[in-house]
């Protein structure tokens, strides 16, 4: 029977050793509380994460060498694994996964090559459009049919990340790229309804094309929370549902209702 992992506030870390394969299970477990608190919930530096998470487990209440030893060489493991396999990271610690997955992402870890430049990439250490050999994936110019200028990009970008939308910062430039099919990293939604309402308010507007949900799935731009699934229409349209047939609006839906009037007086006096 699989035990689901609590995701609560995360315990403090302890002195405690975490010795031989029983110790590393449950490093793992105190790793997946922290990194889905810290860096999905509420949406800290990775990179500061890591280097946090690994220093508060370096010294340990223990006496004996063959302990310590092992405490040293699980820590050496996580850390290979926070720094060298992000992409295990996002498979299994970004979601509340049950303790017999920890098992699987050992097994990937001792049995794959490490990808040696995930932790240098961004957006959970996602490979570029070319590096995935999908050949399912649509490279087109322009695909959404978007005519925006580079002022209106940088307005976008403002509110999109006052939404929080994505789960890092984008920026004029990533918007100018995503909108022209050029984008080289996909970018990892943090909030498929608000997305989901942004480029219906878009569309309303006729700033994109009417097929935008099955551009957005063809084309691989987006990527769930867990930075491994891509974004599909199945997983747009519901999400847009539920936000049209509410029957107040929700706060982000006067932020992404202020980017359209923005873009639009921008076009009225320019």
């Amino acid at each position: 029977m699989k035990r689901e992992v609590f995701f609560g506030t995360p315990p403090e870390c302890n002195a405690r050793p975490y010795c031989g394969k029983d110790g590393l299970m449950l490093f793992l477990e105190h790793l997946h509380h922290h990194y889905y608190y810290e860096v999905i919930v509420k949406n800290h530096s990775y990179d500061l994460f890591v280097e946090q998470f690994l220093s508060s487990h370096k010294h340990l209440d223990a006496t004996d060498a063959t302990c310590k030893n092992e405490h040293a060489r699980n820590l050496n493991s996580i850390s290979f694994l926070l720094k060298r396999r992000r992409d295990l990271v996002g498979k299994y610690l970004s979601t509340s996964n049950s303790r017999d997955d920890y098992d699987n992402l050992w097994t990937e870890l001792k049995t794959e090559a490490p990808e040696t430049e995930v932790y240098k990439r961004p957006f959970f250490g996602q490979p570029s459009m070319d590096d995935r050999n999908d050949v399912t994936a649509l490279t087109v110019s322009n695909p959404f049919e978007c005519h925006l200028s580079n002022d209106a990009f940088g307005i976008i970008a403002e509110g999109l990340n006052i939404a929080k939308v994505f789960m890092r910062p984008v920026n004029p430039c990533t918007l100018a790229q995503l909108f022209g099919g050029t984008l080289q990293l996909p970018l990892v939604v943090q909030n498929t309804r608000r997305l989901s309402y942004f480029f219906h308010l878009l569309r309303r507007e006729n700033y994109i094309c009417r097929n935008w949900q099955k551009v957005i799935e063809d084309t691989r731009m987006f990527y769930k929370r867990d930075g491994i699934t891509p974004l599909t229409a199945k997983d747009i349209s519901p999400a847009l549902y539920s936000v049209t047939c509410e029957k107040e609006k929700a706060p982000f839906q006067n932020v992404m209702e202020g980017i359209v009037k923005r873009i639009k007086k921008y076009y009225l006096f320019n």
